[in-house]
């Protein structure tokens, strides 16, 4: 880790093949701690029936330009909502959605960045510049059935 408390790059090993433990290059990731902070309340509307709901937000420990281009990251936050009802008194049914969006993170692969040398270009050094942008939402539904063995007490 170095003074900014980047860890700069993680090397990747051949596991099987014909060269087992060679090395096949370096990845650099320039990753800062990341948090995730959520709060969730659930409500009993019925002695059956149970609502629940949660936000989170999460800080990306992909900072600024400097991300790696296979694996982008940024902020996000998320939004999610359930339920829960008792079918009987052993059965219960699980419903829940999430939505998570991701702010755009711009990736820009040039000056500076680890990953400029491996740009193969015509003259070497010289026009190796790439730069993007990523952005997303994820949306997750669920839905269980869950049986209680036990007597519940």
């Amino acid at each position: 880790m170095d003074a900014l408390g980047l860890r700069p790059e993680r090397a990747v090993y051949i596991v099987n093949g014909p060269t087992p433990g060679a090395s096949a290059g370096t990845i650099f990731l320039t990753y800062r701690n990341g948090w995730f902070v959520s709060l969730g309340a659930e409500y009993r509307v019925l002695p059956w029936t149970t609502l629940r709901a949660g936000v989170g937000i999460e800080t990306s420990p992909v900072r600024e330009s400097l991300g790696w281009v296979g694996l982008p990251g940024a902020d996000s936050r998320s939004l999610s909502g359930g339920l829960s009802h008792k079918l009987t008194e052993y059965l219960t049914f699980d419903l829940a959605y999430s939505y998570t969006w991701r702010d755009t993170q711009q990736i820009v692969v040039g000056p500076g960045h680890p990953d400029q040398a491996k740009f193969i270009t015509l003259i070497p050094g010289v026009f190796n510049f790439w730069g993007g942008s990523t952005d997303g939402h994820t949306q997750v539904v669920s839905a269980a059935l869950r049986y209680r063995f036990a007597d519940p007490k």
